[in-house]
């Protein structure tokens, strides 16, 4: 992990509907978000290392460390998320 800005990433799967929905969803931010696919066995080890239970997951990283983490595609959760990630 880069530790000298803010870093938001997705663990996603190609197969998952929510995941799909997530990113149609996330197109409204203009950010730039980085995909781990979870389907691959380096994705799955690095979620199971930060912790992912459930996908989509994001997680926002400030100087390396997590400071934000969102589960699921929820509109409002999303919003909340990304306004306080982008303060």
């Amino acid at each position: 992990m880069e530790d000298n800005k803010v870093k938001i990433i997705e663990y996603t799967s190609k197969t998952c509907p929510k995941c799909k929905q997530l990113e149609l969803m996330l197109k409204d931010y203009n950010v730039n978000v980085e995909k781990i696919n979870t389907s691959t066995d380096e994705g799955f080890e690095d979620a199971v290392n930060n912790g992912v239970l459930s996908i989509p997951t994001l997680i926002l990283y400030e100087n390396g460390k997590e400071v934000n983490r969102m589960v699921g595609n929820n509109p409002e959760r999303l919003r909340r998320f990304m306004t306080k990630s982008l303060d």
